[in-house]
């Protein structure tokens, strides 16, 4: 799916589970840009954001926010931020990693969308893992420990850094909640 109303205002999908979740629960989507980045060397804008906040009554929550890329700077291993968030308050960083790094696939002349799969996974002790797929497998690039919210009634998943001309695309977003 993608916005093509073209704004720069974040923008969410949002979705109320019938029963709320704990303990241990897995959330994965496919992202991607049309445009955006240096289209000569091929790296993404730190700028675009997809962020994937798990919820709870209150509003407070754990994201995964990730950056399209990081202009020439080499730096790909902070492109995946797994943050706490308390309300509509204060972001605390618990974890950084790689990301995919590339700009968007109309900039590149790619003939159809590059989607880049993500995962966010709460395991048994609230641990939080971030997961790239690197094609050969699931690749851990985010990890920390948090036990500060553990119910959960709402994902929503949004973009936000963008404007008319970048569009972000998002698909395939699955909850998994494990026994």
């Amino acid at each position: 799916n993608q916005d093509v109303h073209g704004t720069s205002v974040t923008q969410f999908l949002t979705h109320q589970f019938n029963t709320p979740i704990s303990d241990t629960w897995r959330v994965g989507f496919r992202y991607g840009w049309q445009w955006g980045g240096d289209v000569v060397e091929g790296y993404g804008n730190y700028t675009f954001i997809v962020n994937l906040d798990m919820l709870d009554s209150k509003r407070n929550r754990y994201r995964v926010a990730v950056h399209q890329g990081i202009l020439l700077d080499g730096a790909p291993d902070r492109l995946v931020e797994i943050q706490r968030i308390r309300g509509g308050g204060p972001v605390a960083l618990l974890a950084q990693g790689k990301g995919y790094n590339h700009a968007g696939w109309k900039g590149l002349a790619a003939p159809e969308p590059a989607l880049y799969p993500i995962r966010l996974e709460r395991g048994q002790g609230g641990v939080l893992t971030a997961y790239r797929d690197t094609k050969s497998g699931w690749e851990a690039v985010a990890t920390a420990t948090d036990k500060t919210y553990s119910v959960f009634s709402q994902i929503r998943l949004g973009a936000s850094g963008w404007n008319t001309s970048e569009i972000p695309q998002l698909d395939d977003v699955q909850v998994t909640v494990a026994p």
